[in-house]
């Protein structure tokens, strides 16, 4: 008898137990609530310091027609004006709804930027996307380092666009007569800056197509032609190069060893030695594809590549000096006129 009641126990246990389960999941299901999506916002790669920055959240709508609370977190040292949230009735459907401003500090680092969107109501689950910007130096001694470019070296200001006077300032030194950049082409009459940020024109110049480049130097400078790149370069190693040729064990004594917000720029490669021996200060700005007026950078960190003043025979395409990182040559090919953009350095 004993033994029957303890089963019949047990089957009594068994079915609470069970039912009990099925109470949780029913209550777990009950619970769980949907998501609200689509949140999205745009945010520039790049930015100056203390630079005021104004983003507008959208793309989320309430399902149920319910208010939806919209906020903006930042990095700390990030300052953000009030109001920092924001309510709104259906939610947001297209940019320049609702709008949030910051300051970056001045402090060189990466600041991350999250907006979100709440249902005030609480029946469904927040959406949220964070993007990140780069604080940016863009003057002599600012976020480009190591190009070994005194403030007071040899310079002249660009007086053709109402920058502020560091970012109109080249730097110039002469070789064999001939007065060559130190930094690359910034004008911004052509052309387009890295990540079409336009901070980035003067730390990394901007990226001309062989049409742009032959009118975009200052009155006075122009173009290298190729035989002036190889005679730069020949003197320096002592070779024979030629025009059009690859001009053996030329890159190093061109290169600087740069960092850009304390990261190095040129990767260590034990064939290539950095030296700079000509003062140029080349950086590995890469180069840029162009198709009507979208821009696809290409190479940076790896290669740095210049248009030289010269055409194909049939005048189709130009001539253009690059450097690849793990090189220590530098070479020639010539690229379309129109849709591939380089690096420009005047000469006078």
């Amino acid at each position: 008898m004993k033994r029957y009641q303890s089963l019949a126990w047990s089957l009594l246990a068994a079915v609470a137990v069970l039912a009990l389960a099925v109470s949780c999941k029913d209550k777990e299901e009950t619970d769980t609530k949907p998501s609200l999506s689509g949140m999205t916002f745009q945010l520039d790669k790049y930015a100056r310091a203390k630079e005021k920055i104004t983003v507008r959240p959208y793309g989320v709508v309430h399902p149920d027609g319910g208010t939806l609370k919209y906020y903006i977190k930042a990095s700390s040292g990030v300052v953000i004006d009030k109001p920092d949230t924001i309510e709104v009735k259906g939610g947001i459907t297209k940019p320049g709804e609702v709008s949030f401003t910051f300051a970056l500090p001045d402090s060189i680092a990466d600041y991350t930027i999250t907006c979100t969107a709440m249902d005030v109501a609480g029946n469904y689950y927040t959406s949220g996307v964070s993007n990140t910007i780069t604080l940016v130096r863009p003057y002599t001694g600012g976020s480009l380092t190591g190009d070994n470019i005194d403030p007071l070296d040899d310079h002249f200001l660009d007086p053709r666009y109402p920058a502020a006077e560091a970012e109109r300032k080249y730097y110039f030194t002469t070789i064999g007569g001939l007065e060559w950049f130190r930094n690359n082409l910034a004008y911004p009459g052509a052309g387009a800056p890295f990540g079409q940020n336009e901070v980035m024109s003067y730390s990394l110049g901007r990226y001309y197509t062989y049409d742009e480049a032959v009118t975009a130097c200052p009155e006075g400078w122009r173009l290298p032609t190729d035989t002036e790149w190889v005679t730069l370069c020949n003197g320096l190693t002592g070779k024979s190069g030629k025009r059009g040729e690859t001009l053996e064990g030329a890159a190093g004594a061109l290169m600087a060893d740069v960092s850009f917000n304390g990261t190095k720029m040129w990767e260590y490669w034990p064939a290539v030695k950095i030296t700079d021996a000509a003062g140029l200060a080349v950086i590995p700005a890469g180069y840029a594809n162009k198709s009507d007026a979208h821009y696809a950078f290409v190479g940076i960190q790896n290669y740095a590549a210049f248009w030289t003043a010269d055409l194909s025979e049939d005048g189709t395409r130009a001539l253009y000096r690059y450097f690849n990182v793990n090189s220590p040559d530098i070479f020639a090919a010539y690229a379309d006129r129109h849709s591939f953009a380089a690096s420009v350095r005047c000469v006078r």
